[in-house]
């Protein structure tokens, strides 16, 4: 439900401000699960699936989600808060313990990143830098 949530607020966030980096998602999904979630929401949206976790783990370093975390009062606001906009839990593809998170990246540099607390937790997108000159 918060993946949907983030995409779909992603693309609002896109759509609004022409000068929004370019995007391009690392998803914890094999090409077949993603292509019908990203049809859906996000249609032409630039996708990578990465089922083994390496750009999360590794470059992103997400964490994983513990099982006591889903039991935290502010991930269940969190959870009614997504039914409320119209987002329901999907069939989980992937590590689903694996938090997210974001990055903005120039050349080789990375320039700003955000790491999920849990798995409620987006980035604020109006704080997603949007002039990164050298």
């Amino acid at each position: 439900m918060f993946c949907r949530e983030l995409v779909t607020d992603l693309r609002a966030a896109v759509a609004a401000d022409k000068t929004f980096p370019d995007v391009l998602l690392f998803v914890l999904a094999k090409p077949e699960h993603a292509q019908g979630f990203f049809e859906e929401r996000w249609p032409g949206a630039a996708v990578v699936c990465e089922a083994s976790g390496l750009f999360h783990r590794d470059l992103l370093g997400a964490r994983r989600m513990r099982l006591w975390e889903l039991l935290r009062p502010s991930l269940l606001r969190r959870m009614l808060e997504a039914r409320r906009k119209g987002h329901a839990q999907g069939r989980p593809q992937g590590d689903a313990w694996r938090l997210g998170g974001a990055m903005l990246v120039q050349g080789a540099r990375v320039v700003w990143q955000y790491r999920a607390k849990d798995a409620a937790d987006h980035p604020d997108l109006s704080a997603v830098p949007r002039d990164v000159s050298a």
